[in-house]
């Protein structure tokens, strides 16, 4: 998603390209932790959920991950 923001919102460079620049690597980087913590979660399940959640706070509070969070939370 951090990719392709230029192409699918263009209008967000009304904010300007540093807002935009900044919010593709927040994305990205917000991504790449819970891609991480999702690989994780077969070898220690706390620090999945610990990654899944953090990734999902630094990816601009990402709803479908907060969940994916919570689930395994419950489990």
């Amino acid at each position: 998603m951090g990719f392709t923001i230029p192409w699918i919102y263009p209008e967000f460079y009304i904010f300007g390209e540093l807002f935009v620049l900044s919010f593709q690597i927040m994305l990205i980087i917000g991504g790449s932790i819970t891609i991480l913590g999702a690989f994780l979660y077969a070898m220690n399940v706390h620090s999945a959920r610990v990654l899944i959640l953090i990734g999902s706070i630094v990816g601009g509070v990402n709803i479908i991950s907060i969940f994916g969070w919570r689930k395994i939370h419950d489990d």
